[in-house]
């Protein structure tokens, strides 16, 4: 078969409804369940207290965020409500999580990457991940200003710089 096989992501969502993604192979057929909606809400406030206006609120299930799917924004008193999110039952977060080889822990088992995430952008503030147990739900954050980091990557025994190495944080 010399047809080429493309793997594409479809997203969908409706009032009321939380809103859900897939991945399929253009050769199958698709459908998305669209279960009834739950809220993720809290509020958003920089380290002295006071509330960021604007912050982009969005659960890690895409690699790009998609403005209004899965996410809100926080009004002028730092509140948002993600109100398209699945319900999703409770599990016991171990405190701190720790990570062991990449995989961060919990006293359940190994809590999903892309599925118990969800991350706050702000522009002048460092982007902040955290964990949450259970939707509905509610999560207060605090957002503390951008910083530069500055080093250098180097291999190790020898010491010598590693080029064009991607770094993330």
């Amino acid at each position: 078969n010399d047809n080429p096989v493309y793997l594409y992501t479809v997203c969908a969502w409706a009032p009321g409804r939380a809103s859900v993604m897939d991945r399929f192979l253009w050769t199958q057929p698709l459908v998305l369940a669209m279960p009834e909606a739950s809220s993720m809400t809290g509020q958003v406030k920089d380290d002295r207290g006071r509330p960021v206006a604007g912050a982009l609120v969005r659960f890690e299930s895409l690699d790009i965020p998609l403005e209004g799917f899965l996410s809100d924004r926080t009004d002028g008193e730092g509140f948002f409500d993600v109100n398209d999110v699945q319900f999703i039952e409770p599990v016991e977060l171990s405190s701190p999580l720790s990570t062991s080889r990449g995989r961060f822990t919990t006293t359940g088992g190994i809590l999903p990457l892309h599925a118990r995430w969800f991350r706050v952008e702000a522009s002048g503030f460092a982007s902040v991940r955290l964990a949450y147990k259970e939707v509905p739900g509610k999560a207060d954050v605090v957002l503390r200003p951008e910083a530069t980091i500055r080093g250098r990557v180097v291999y190790a025994g020898t010491g010598l710089p590693a080029a064009n190495v991607p770094v993330s944080m």
